[in-house]
């Protein structure tokens, strides 16, 4: 099974509860650790999971103004401006852009801990599935032998007991 790019943002955040991580340290780990570039699209969606489970730093905390539909479509834009550099003028929007993609801290909310932990739950699930089959799998070969050997069994202890 492929892991999810965001829970693996979930489990990089949760292993920096006090110190919190920035949005771009998260891009950086995810893009490093999948080999691969977001584009604006991924991106944006990748920023509105991040402001969907984790809270931030300001003076606001446990509420984001960003998730403001308006505010995301900048940001979007900025996004694409930063992967297409010159063709959007983001310069109204550069500040706050730069301010919650790079300087702002966040850190994990009840709702992205729930997440990872039945994310953890559902994997524990999963590997124990594979066990119980394994196992059922090895008993039922074992009965099959047991079916096809009871005659040789029976003869050798009619042998030993029919010998004087």
């Amino acid at each position: 099974m492929e892991e999810s790019h965001y829970l693996k943002a979930l489990e990089y955040s949760s292993k920096k509860p006090f110190d919190g991580v920035t949005f771009k340290e998260l891009r950086d780990y995810i893009e490093t650790t999948f080999k691969t570039k977001f584009n604006a699209e991924s991106l944006i969606s990748f920023f509105k999971f991040v402001l969907d489970t984790h809270y931030w730093s300001s003076t606001q905390i446990g509420t984001s103004p960003t998730k403001d539909l308006g505010v995301i479509g900048k940001f979007y834009i900025s996004f694409k401006e930063e992967l297409n550099p010159g063709k959007y003028d983001v310069s109204s929007i550069e500040l706050t852009f730069n301010q919650f993609t790079i300087e702002e801290k966040y850190f994990l909310n009840g709702e992205g801990d729930k997440r990872l932990l039945d994310f953890y739950e559902l994997r524990e699930a999963r590997e124990n599935a594979q066990q119980a089959y394994t196992i059922s799998i090895i008993a039922m070969i074992i009965s099959i032998l047991a079916l096809l050997l009871s005659p040789l069994v029976e003869r050798i202890w009619n042998y030993f007991l029919c010998t004087p």
